[in-house]
């Protein structure tokens, strides 16, 4: 019986060990868990900022960009709704280098161009109204006279045609750009507005 006494208390005794380890395994993993956790936590808030930083950073960065072109296609498309209302006396000055430099120089060569052009059709039309004076007065001399004038006005209204239908031409490629350029416009600010 003595040998029982010792077995039982030797298994009581390795039950209770036995306890004891898993208490302090489980309390070790609980331990280890909760320090894996932390960690977790910590490596999470650093990624989190990391992230909020270079959005930030490239928000910067990209409004810093975009902006000077933002704002030269607006000034852009406020002198061509200006020249698509006929005031055709503000020049359009290149302020910069870039595309819509390049843009603002061709806009200004257009410009130029319709001036010279509306110059030589009122001139032109100055000749016309002279012409057609001298005409009426010429009219009372021979038939031979009045034939030659009406074939001289008749190939001026022409030239007018001609230059009215370019003059058009013009003006509907103005439009054109100017729809263009406001639309460039409304995509710059909508993009940023979305990077915003």
């Amino acid at each position: 019986n003595e040998s029982k006494v010792i077995f039982t208390q030797f298994e009581q005794t390795m039950e209770q060990q036995l306890s004891d380890l898993q208490k302090q395994a489980v309390d070790g993993i609980h331990k280890d868990i909760n320090q894996l956790t932390e960690q977790t936590r910590k490596a999470l808030t650093t990624a989190l900022t990391v992230f909020v930083m270079n959005l930030a950073i490239g928000y910067t960065m990209v409004y810093r960009v975009t902006r000077p072109v933002t704002r030269g296609i607006e000034k852009l498309s406020k002198q061509v709704m200006l020249i698509a209302k006929g005031n055709l006396t503000e020049p359009i000055v290149a302020e910069t280098k870039d595309e819509i430099g390049t843009l603002a120089s061709g806009m200004e060569q257009m410009r130029t161009e319709l001036v010279y052009l509306i110059g030589a059709i009122k001139e032109s039309s100055d000749k016309i109204h002279a012409n057609t004076v001298k005409m009426a007065e010429g009219t009372q001399q021979t038939g031979v006279a009045a034939d030659q004038i009406a074939a001289t006005v008749s190939y001026i209204a022409s030239g007018i045609d001609t230059q009215s239908h370019k003059a058009n031409h013009i003006f509907e490629t103005m439009v054109n750009i100017t729809k263009q350029v406001e639309t460039g416009t409304y995509f710059t600010k909508e993009t940023l507005g979305n990077a915003e």
